[in-house]
């Protein structure tokens, strides 16, 4: 018995794999856009991941999903700029 991933349509799984490049695309594009503000929060102190939460959600930046921030967002956010 073949596993469902098995008899997938090739195509599928090649459409899926391009899904995923195109949402990094654009999280590290919206990275590059909120890393200003985010250094600029990180000079005035604010440097723990729940403050810097805090601070976007009370200045208003929505999170990628337009949502309020958490502060695992903002340490994945650190992640992807530090692996660059």
């Amino acid at each position: 018995m073949k596993s469902q991933r098995q008899s997938e349509n090739p195509g599928a799984v090649d459409g899926r794999r391009l899904g995923v490049r195109a949402m990094r695309e654009r999280a590290k594009a919206r990275d590059v856009e909120l890393l200003p503000s985010i250094e600029a929060l990180q000079r005035q102190g604010i440097t723990s991941a729940r403050a810097l939460a805090k601070a976007l959600n009370d200045r208003g930046v929505r999170a990628p999903e337009g949502g309020d921030w958490q502060a695992t967002q903002v340490l994945r956010l650190l992640k992807r700029v530090a692996k660059g």
